[in-house]
């Protein structure tokens, strides 16, 4: 999982270009924009389909957007926009574009965004792979593809449909609701909280306790949890715990085994 999101995103995390092929992007055009961050708290970022790369750095008071619009022909390439504004301390950026679904020719535009570490970040995403890096706070909405997280000063909360999700490196509390597609979470200051349909969950490396309020399908693994573990309930896929601090305690099984090992706390399973 982490390899394949890497080959993606990582370059774009590291000021590489994405470069989209003459074969999916029979046209294409820049879609610039930057925005003044003085005296704003929160950038509100509505994208749909395309690349979303954000960035945060301390060495800048302005918002700065690098885009490319994609499109089949020019009629469509022309109804791609990217609009910002400001209301009050909250900065936007939105993505005006014809409705595609990232198939061949489909229209879509790669977004590249460098913001102040001050801001707080509210981002909504259509589809296509996702990096957020070194940002102060961040609430996702997503709707498909992988994400990549990683770096966060505060508290993280997603909301995701689909597609393998990786968060690390955050400084407070996390809080996911994932449809399908693994999960992996690592080195949390905060407690964790999730809520799961299908895949696979991995945490490490946390602080404080761990909560999983409903997995649908899929194993388990939490290791080196520094507060209580609590699964309220596991449709099926085996659970396994090792190195808790606190209490580890399943209160509804549906099938897979479940295991254990250096628990400081009490266990209780079903």
């Amino acid at each position: 999982m982490r390899f394949a999101r890497l080959l993606i995103v990582t370059g774009a995390l590291l000021g590489v270009p994405l470069v989209s092929t003459a074969s999916d992007c029979p046209h294409s055009e820049p879609r610039d924009a930057t925005l003044d961050a003085a005296g704003a708290t929160t950038l509100r970022v509505e994208a749909k389909a395309g690349y979303l790369t954000i960035r945060g750095t301390s060495d800048s008071s302005a918002v700065r957007v690098k885009g490319t619009a994609c499109a089949p022909d020019e009629e469509t390439l022309k109804e791609i926009e990217l609009r910002n504004d400001r209301r009050g301390d909250t900065l936007y950026i939105e993505v005006e574009a014809p409705d595609g679904n990232r198939r061949r020719h489909s229209p879509y535009l790669d977004l590249e965004i460098e913001v102040p570490v001050s801001l707080h970040l509210d981002v909504e995403d259509g589809s296509g792979s996702v990096a957020i890096e070194g940002v102060r706070s961040l609430k996702l909405e997503d709707g498909s593809g992988e994400v990549l997280v990683r770096q966060v000063a505060e508290g993280v909360e997603i909301d995701d449909g689909s597609g393998d999700l990786e968060v690390t490196d955050v400084g407070g509390k996390i809080r996911v609701y994932d449809g399908s597609g693994s999960l992996e979470i690592e080195r949390v200051t905060g407690a964790v909280s999730i809520k799961d349909g299908s895949g696979e969950i991995t945490v490490r490396d946390t602080r404080a306790g761990v909560e999983i309020i409903e997995d649908g399908s899929g194993s388990i693994e939490l290791d080196h949890i520094g507060g209580d573990v609590v699964v309220h309930e596991d449709g099926s896929g085996s659970i396994w715990a090792e190195y808790v601090d606190g209490d580890f305690t399943v209160k509804r099984d549906g099938s897979g085994g479940i295991h254990s090992n250096h628990i400081k706390g009490s266990l209780t399973v079903p």
